[in-house]
């Protein structure tokens, strides 16, 4: 069996024979070679006594970092996960970010196990019980390669284009049931650096990396959303009228409140909200932050979700924040006439994640709030895929209402800020925005655009953020654009699936 085994494994048999002769004779068990899965095959279908073949755990990433954040990866259990999972055996490996981590436990399987009679000396004299391994099961997901693709590829040039950029992130969702069709997050990293065999010098590298290559950004970034938060006002405005949506008021190129002078991003006549959305108008929304005051603009966001988890399959997911005068008050600080008025133009005590923001332009082009979510259905080839539990869409309490945002955001797009959708072969909506933000030098801004199609009746969003000065290519409104293109003329090709049973209970 020796020799039988050598040739098998293409080893000299002498070199086979001595690494069993020397060991202590309570040894349970001599690693003889490390084989390809052909070679272990052959060799478990000699039926060699004593022979045992142990599948080692392998995890291959071809996509690198097209998927890597979102993906995450997978390595020896930390004390964190081990207090997750208290029966999880010495040095078992497991999802430690991204999807690797949130369905760890469908994609893990089970152990095995080989038991082996031995003597009261610990010496082993026969082979007892084996327990095959249960492989993990496949996730089926709802990210389709080409659209990540094509929105990974318009933030690299987005980035590249100018000298100063820093992050990019853009998402693209169907807004009808909230399955992410592609997500992407730049700068990145390749998770096959994670091994097995860990690359450390490529690790230490990205852990000196600027812009966070290990995030997550489009769920895991805060940023101020700037005008794209302008929708979450007018909608603020529609349930509070203290201007008639259809109204126009004075506006001009500032407005001055207690000695301080907000200024406009170029001067503008007389406007109602239709038209300051779809322009962009500053001092509009300003008016309109101080007479509705604080408490109706929160209101509104927090039923549109900003300031809160959206619930999507992905571990880590930041909240963003939300501030209020009592909370601003609770942490030391102030809340001024002022926090509420660039409170209208999405500027002050506000956060948000490029997913967030998806989701409410989502959510007042339709009316209706939905559950992110990357995770479709679970199954092996051998038994089919059993569809995950997903979350009904939730019917936005003022849906009816939100007529007048919708034209300002379609306005937009026809002759706003966000004409440059106008060239598409199909009518999308939108808003643009560039925030300032204070955690980049100055010059930087974070640069935003939130686009839906085909408008009127919408099924999907893009949503695109791109740092940098927000001149040349550094512009967001060439990724989202790039995006819905992709989307609309592969749509049957995106949204297709595999066949799925029902879910289970």
């Amino acid at each position: 069996d020796v020799a039988r085994l050598a040739t098998l494994v293409g080893q000299p048999v002498d070199a086979v024979r001595a690494a069993l002769d020397g060991v202590p004779a309570t040894t349970l068990a001599v690693r003889v070679a490390e084989v390809p899965r052909p070679v272990a095959d052959a060799v478990a279908a000699a039926g060699l006594t004593g022979v045992v073949i142990v599948p080692a755990a392998r995890r291959s990433y071809p996509t690198g970092s097209l998927l890597g954040p979102v993906l995450g990866f997978s390595g020896v259990a930390t004390p964190k996960e081990t207090e997750r999972w208290p029966d999880l055996p010495s040095g078992e490996i497991v999802g430690r970010t991204g999807l690797e981590k949130q369905y760890d436990s469908i994609l893990r399987g089970a152990n095995g196990r080989q038991c082996v009679y031995v003597t009261p000396t610990g010496e082993p004299v026969a082979m007892g019980e084996r327990v095959e391994p249960i492989p993990g099961a496949t996730l089926r997901t709802s990210l389709d390669l080409g659209l990540q693709q094509q929105l990974v590829t318009g933030l690299d040039v987005a980035l590249k284009g100018q000298p100063r950029s820093r992050i990019g992130a853009a998402v693209a969702m169907d807004v009808r049931n909230g399955q992410i069709l592609a997500i992407a997050s730049r700068p990145s990293y390749d998770n096959n650096v994670y091994g097995p065999p860990t690359d450390s010098a490529a690790l230490q590298t990205l852990a000196k990396a600027p812009g966070h290559p290990m995030l997550e950004h489009v769920t895991q970034a805060s940023l101020p959303p700037g005008s794209t938060f302008k929708l979450v006002v007018a909608a603020a405005g529609i349930l509070n009228p203290v201007f008639p949506p259809h109204k126009a008021i004075p506006t001009g190129g500032s407005y001055t409140l207690g000695g301080h002078t907000f200024g406009n991003w170029k001067p503008m006549g007389p406007m109602n909200l239709v038209d300051s959305i779809a322009w962009s108008n500053d001092v509009y929304f300003y008016k309109l932050a101080h007479a509705l005051g604080p408490g109706p603009i929160i209101d509104a966001a927090r039923t549109l979700g900003v300031g809160a988890p959206t619930g999507i399959d992905l571990p880590g997911e930041s909240a963003g924040y939300l501030g209020t005068p009592e909370s601003v008050a609770a942490s030391g600080g102030h809340w001024y006439g002022g926090s509420t008025v660039i409170l209208g133009i999405g500027q002050g005590y506000l956060q948000v994640t490029p997913l967030q923001n998806a989701l409410w332009t989502a959510g007042i082009a339709t009316g209706q709030l939905v559950t992110p979510r990357l995770g479709m259905a679970t199954g092996t080839d051998s038994s089919g895929y059993t569809a995950l539990p997903a979350q009904a869409p939730r019917p936005l309490p003022f849906a009816d209402q939100l007529g007048p945002v919708r034209d300002g955001m379609r306005g937009a797009v026809t002759g706003g800020t966000a004409v440059r959708l106008s060239g598409l072969p199909f009518p999308t909506a939108g808003k643009t925005g560039t925030a300032q933000d204070g955690n980049l030098p100055d010059g930087i801004y974070d640069n935003w655009l939130a686009a839906v199609a085909p408008w009127p009746d919408p099924n999907v969003v893009v949503t695109a953020v791109v740092q940098g000065p927000g001149t040349g290519s550094n512009n967001a409104k060439d990724v989202v654009s790039g995006g819905l293109r992709y989307y609309v003329e592969n749509q049957d090709e995106v949204l297709a699936t595999g066949p799925m049973q029902g879910p289970v209970g």
